[in-house]
């Protein structure tokens, strides 16, 4: 072990020490496998250029073991490449490698093979400890070394995620796996501190709702858990900066656009209020590409991040820096504990009751507008020292002001009515709005007056050693000079778009400008910048060393540049009969059974794959009911299409012949649920199909029973040292509880009814808040004449069930919630034949937590009876490999067609149409290309030069594809899309470039 940890890296007090020096943390998620390889480091120095400190990664075991015992660490999953490359740049580093790690992607981070071992994941189930240890034995050594204190740069090391709900000793156990193979930089885990351990920083996810009165909400969240935790840092691991998305959401975030000044304002509330450090999650958003996301999202991952996706920098990029700016030039005064002041206690005049006044140390003020409206006041203060002054504050709006602050010796700042961007001993720089009237006032504390000079429109008054400097902010920049000491005044426009060298001796190189991007190179005096073609730019370079000014007119280069018009891609290939090629020839077959998913079957990719059999009919018209099937299908009975669906269907059979009939089911999974690892929603069918309808009826009479309180639950996860999951039967045995005897209980159960609207009319004698369970019960009589037939019980809405059981047997241990994405208003079957009593009545027993609805079935579930199931021999037929095939020639018969009316020659095809198209890569310029579809009514497969890039879902926000570099080759280039194309009448399909931007240098001199 390191001799002197707490030299090196401490969490103990309520800030962080690193390398013995107190530090604000300011880190960013950038997700190495999310990423072009080709792009990390552009990636990772466009956030230190943002003046972040530190970079955050999750590591998922899924990805680097896809198949089981092969492990990969090449190319984008170079994970140590990655790390190597932040500390490189001198950034700090995050790293999260553990089981799950959600993420948004599929199975969220769990292999998928994993689902077919019959483990029950996040528990001590020791069958899925052997795995995950496997994973913990491999990825720890490797990243072992990137420590700092092993000459590395990872402060913060994560085991689990999110993992808030029990279970307290399979998470230590992990912690001290971790450990015992050399972990020695601080625990980390985002869960609040239900596991307040010793040695362990119990780190929160923190994403408020926007909207003008959660401000003040912001304010007192991190002050109380100041309070609360005087002796830990207050640490957000994930800390909003944007939102993700559905992939059948048409709104840009599930949560619409969260405003920009509110996402700006966050961090500056959090760091004046106590906040040691956060991780900003996404700062660059990323790719999840071709079955990497999780069921029912993009491959699109946080949108309207501050660095977008293909690497654009946005709005927020440009709010974030200025306010870092902020932030860094008091972290002396931030981490030093000063006193927080809230509200009245400032004893400011002037403030209208709508803005929060915050006040750390005497100062650093704070002004939040808590309103939808736009607050323009004066305000003053004796108790500051602080004459009136305008402030005008949009909704949301969070300001800084200082307050008598030491500028340089001999030299303070005592208030302004212009915002504050940066301050060294050379230099400081204050900003507003163009033709905005502001005042400086200085205090000289020296017995012989400063030499003054300014840039000619700027007024200056002194009275005795006050300085009052007053000014109007224009398009250029300004500037006044005390002796050595220079202020620069400048717009709002400019100051976010000022760019900082690296600080030497607590000073930095200033470049003021309106670049779009702009570098520091200090060893060779050269600034790389990225600009829009053609344009000039004022320049004002601030040397460090003394405070010297530059102004340079700069133009970039034109000549060249990529044409950034999208162009519409007219000419296709079009095969129609690769797929019953490939089906028919029966290659990749396996012989299975209908009901049996796809990871049982050994298949543990996502996308589509064939279910084929035959069943004996007497020819009538019959009802087929696809009871579970994820999640996308298409249903062909002997060789022609009858219809598709989702997860679940009813089908009347009307074109049956007598005796054997062809049943070919075609599913796409999309993924796995981000969630499953409560619920492994599998892929493909996990049930069979079940014919001939005998008999129907609702199940409406429900009764309700408290098991216990979020409370109770708490107190007995402390008590127990068990490696159990809670959602088991053994759980519920163990802390005393007899599930199937409650069941039988007459006693404290509460009868309940549906509203007009299907919603559960809740008893106004039940608690249903907080996280406790709760059981539900109903009956019904299964007349014996139905005896012979299947009995299938259909819940069509319930929040989150642990648990059910069929006449006091527990048939499934699942996380059944109906809020999760993608399958709302879809029912859930189960097959209940074997636990059914003919003749008698027959109980169902609901054990739920109690969710944010209640704890409950939310309508009437149903029983239904059919006569039979079709669950005889199959083949099951990947088509990954006879996609791959038909793109590459080798399967099918390719036409020259135009997909605008395009017809199919069989309904319900699945159509490959390809087309080449060129690519040229452009070192010196930045022009990041997409793939777009518009006019496509069907789900289509992206696949560029081979690669499955990404998934379309009809409906979606996502239409544009990033297309990564890695993924192109120079020259000649092949677009290739996979979907029943057949739908699609007038699908517009297009290549271009999101921005085109030149790269260039500017030598100083």
């Amino acid at each position: 072990m390191t001799a002197n940890l707490e030299g090196v890296i401490s969490c103990k007090d309520s800030y962080f020490k690193i390398n013995g020096k107190s530090r604000l943390v300011i880190s960013g998620e950038l997700s190495y496998f999310k990423t072009d390889p080709i792009e990390w480091e552009d990636r990772i120095r466009k956030l230190k250029a943002n003046l972040l400190n530190c970079i955050s990664t999750y590591v998922p075991w899924g990805l680097h073991e896809r198949e089981k015992e092969q492990f990969d660490f090449s190319g984008r999953l170079d994970i140590a490449g990655f790390v190597e490359l932040t500390k490189q740049n001198e950034v700090l580093g995050i790293v999260k490698p553990s089981g799950y790690v959600c993420d948004e992607i599929s199975g969220g981070g769990f292999p998928s093979w994993i689902w077919a071992e019959g483990v029950r994941t996040r528990t001590g189930d020791p069958g899925f400890l052997h795995y995950l240890h496997r994973w913990l034995d491999t990825i720890t050594p490797l990243l072992k070394g990137t420590q700092i204190t092993e000459g590395g740069n990872v402060i913060l090391w994560q085991v689990e995620n999110e993992f808030g709900f029990g279970n307290k000793p399979y998470l230590l156990q992990l912690v001290h796996k971790v450990k015992e193979l050399g972990i020695e930089v601080p625990i980390v885990l985002n869960n609040g501190d239900y596991y307040a351990e010793e040695g362990l920083l119990g780190a929160v996810d923190y994403y408020p709702t926007p909207g003008p009165d959660q401000i003040r909400e912001v304010s007192a969240y991190f002050q109380n858990y100041r309070k609360t935790h005087p002796d830990k840092p207050i640490f957000s691991q994930e800390f909003e900066a944007g939102w993700l998305n559905t992939a059948a959401s048409s709104d840009v975030t599930t949560m619409g656009h969260l405003p920009r000044v509110w996402l700006e304002s966050l961090p500056k509330l959090a760091f004046i209020n106590g906040c040691a450090g956060l991780n900003y999650f996404m700062f660059a958003g990323g790719t999840d590409p071709g079955m990497q996301p999780a069921k029912f999202f993009p491959n699109r991952y946080y949108n309207e991040a501050a660095i977008e996706e293909w690497g654009e920098l946005g709005e927020l990029y440009y709010r974030y820096k200025t306010t870092h700016a902020q932030l860094l030039s008091f972290e002396s005064l931030l981490v030093d504990e000063p006193e927080i002041v809230t509200g009245a206690e400032v004893n400011v005049e002037g403030v209208p009751p709508e803005v929060l006044v915050n006040l750390r140390g005497m100062q650093l003020l704070s002004f939040s507008n808590a309103s939808d409206e736009t607050q323009a006041f004066t305000w003053e203060s004796a108790m500051l020292g602080v004459v009136p002054t305008r402030t005008v504050l949009l909704p949301m709006e969070t300001k800084l002001y200082p307050l008598h602050v030491h500028l340089h010796e001999g030299l303070k700042w005592i208030h302004s009515s212009a915002e504050f961007l940066y301050r060294d001993s050379s230099v400081c720089i204050v900003y507003g709005e163009i033709g905005q009237l502001n005042e400086l006032k200085l205090m000289w504390n020296s017995e012989q007056l400063p030499h003054v000079a300014d840039s000619g429109d700027v007024q200056t008054a002194w009275c005795d050693k006050e300085l009052t400097v007053t000014f109007t902010h224009r398009p250029e920049d300004q500037w006044i000079r005390l002796d050595a000491y220079r202020i620069m005044i400048i717009s709002r426009e400019r100051a976010m778009r000022t760019w900082f060298g690296p600080e030497v001796c607590g000073r930095r190189d200033l470049l003021i400008s309106d670049l779009y991007y702009a570098e520091w190179l200090e060893a060779a005096d050269l600034i790389c910048v990225e600009a829009e073609p053609g344009v000039s730019h004022e320049l004002t370079v601030i040397r460090r060393s003394d405070a010297s000014m530059q102004q340079i007119t700069y133009t970039a280069p034109q000549h060249g540049v990529p044409d950034l018009r999208a162009t519409e891609i007219m000419k296709w290939d079009i095969c129609q009969d690769w797929e019953a090629q490939f089906v028919s020839s029966n290659a990749a077959a396996k012989i299975t059974k209908l009901g049996i998913p796809y990871e049982t079957n050994g298949h543990n990719d996502c996308g589509y794959a064939v279910y084929a059999s035959e069943w004996i009919s007497d020819g009538e018209v019959q009802q087929l009911l696809i009871p579970e099937l994820n999640d996308y299908f298409d249903l062909f009975i002997n060789h022609k299409w009858v219809a598709s669906g989702k997860r679940t269907m009813k089908v009347q059979l009307i074109n049956l012949v007598k005796g054997k009939n062809r049943l070919t089911l075609r599913c796409y999974s999309t993924g796995h649920d981000k969630d499953m690892a409560l619920d492994p929603a599998l892929s493909g069918m996990m049930l069979p199909l079940y014919v001939g309808a005998v008999h129907y009826e609702e199940l409406v009479s429900w009764e309700q029973k408290m098991l216990f309180t979020k409370e109770q639950k708490d107190k007995m996860f402390e008590e127990r040292d068990q490696l159990l999951s809670f959602h088991d039967d053994g759980y519920a045995q163990e802390i005393g509880i007899d599930i199937a005897a409650l069941g039988k209980e007459t006693e404290n159960w509460s009868p309940f009814e549906f509203g007009s609207e299907g919603l559960l009319i809740k008893d106004a004698n039940i608690d249903y808040t907080g996280s406790g369970e709760v059981l539900n019960r109903t009956q019904f009589y299964a007349d014996a004449k139905y005896a012979g037939n299947r009995v299938l019980l259909e819940i069509r809405d319930a929040d989150l069930i642990y648990a059910l059981y069929v006449n006091g047997q527990r048939i499934a241990a699942i996380w059944q919630g109906w809020s999760n994405w993608g399958f709302e208003n879809s029912p859930k079957y189960w097959d209940i034949t074997p636990w059914i009593q003919f003749g008698e009545r027959n109980q169902i027993l609901l054990r739920c937590l109690m969710g944010p609805r209640g704890g409950g079935v939310f309508q009437p579930a149903s029983i239904s009876y059919y006569k039979a199931a079709i669950e005889g021999e199959a083949s099951f037929i990947p088509l990954a490999s006879g996609i791959q095939a038909a793109i590459e020639g080798e399967l099918g018969t390719y036409g020259q067609e135009s997909l605008k009316g395009f017809a199919t020659k069989q309904e319900g095809s699945l159509i490959i149409a390809k087309s080449p198209f060129t690519y040229s890569d452009r070192s010196d310029v930045v022009h990041p290309m997409y793939i777009e579809l518009e006019g496509v009514h069907d789900f289509t497969l992206i696949y560029v030069n081979g690669e499955l890039i990404g998934k379309y879902y009809p409906g979606g926000y996502q239409r544009r594809f990033y297309v990564w570099r890695s993924w192109l080759k120079e020259g000649d280039n092949e677009l290739a899309l996979v979907g029943k194309l057949a739908a699609t009448p007038l699908p517009c399909i297009t290549i271009g470039r999101y921005h085109v931007k030149v790269k260039d240098q500017i030598q100083l001199s």
